[in-house]
C-alpha cells in the first residue's frame, strides 16, 4: 500500500517541479510550440476548476481539494486491500491522489497569495479548437480517473466473475 503513496508524491512533486520551472522560465505571453499547430507551453494561472469554472472561488475549491484528497486517501487505506493482486486500481488512486494534491497545493499557495493561481502550461489544439490548458497533476488526475473507471467497468466485473467460478459459486 505504501507504493500508492509514494507514487501519489512522486506525481505530486514532478507537478510542483514543472510548474516552478514554468513561473520562473516563461511569461503569459509566450508560446513554446512543442508540436506545431498540435501541442504548445505557456504559463496561465487559474484561479477556477476545469474550464476556469468558479473563477475567483479559489479558498472554496482548496477546501473541496483538500476533501477530495481526503476521500480518495480513504478509499485506498480502507477499499484497496481488497483488490490484492490487481494492480490497476492502485496505480489509478495513485495517479489521482498525486493529482489532486498536486493542485490542491496550488490553490492554498493562491489562498495565502504566494502564487497567482493554480499554474498551467500545456496547450493543445485538437482539430484547430484551443483546448484549454493544462498541468501535470490535471494529466495525473484525470488519468487516474478514466483508467479507474474503465477497470471498474470492465475488469472488475470480469475479476469477480473468474473469482465466483473459481470458488464454485453457481450464482455468478
Amino acid at each position: 500500500m505504501w507504493i500508492i503513496f509514494i507514487i501519489a508524491c512522486l506525481i505530486c512533486l514532478v507537478d510542483q517541479a514543472t510548474k516552478l520551472y514554468v513561473e520562473l522560465h516563461l511569461s503569459t505571453k509566450t508560446q513554446v510550440d512543442v508540436i506545431d499547430g498540435f501541442l504548445y507551453f505557456t504559463k496561465s494561472y487559474n484561479t477556477g476548476a476545469g474550464w476556469s469554472i468558479m473563477g475567483d472561488s479559489t479558498l472554496l475549491l482548496a477546501l473541496i481539494s483538500l476533501f477530495a484528497a481526503v476521500i480518495l486517501i480513504y478509499i485506498t487505506v480502507k477499499k484497496l486491500k481488497h483488490f490484492k493482486g490487481n494492480i490497476m486500481p492502485s496505480i489509478c488512486m495513485a495517479l489521482a491522489i498525486g493529482g489532486c494534491v498536486g493542485n490542491m497545493v496550488d490553490r492554498f499557495m493562491t489562498v495565502f497569495h504566494l502564487r497567482e493561481g493554480v499554474i498551467d502550461f500545456v496547450g493543445m489544439y485538437i482539430f484547430n479548437y484551443g483546448w484549454p490548458i493544462y498541468n501535470v497533476a490535471d494529466i495525473a488526475l484525470v488519468l487516474g480517473i478514466v483508467l479507474f473507471a474503465i477497470w471498474a467497468l470492465f475488469f472488475d466485473k470480469n475479476d469477480k466473475i473468474n473469482k465466483s467460478v473459481e470458488d464454485g459459486d453457481d450464482n455468478a
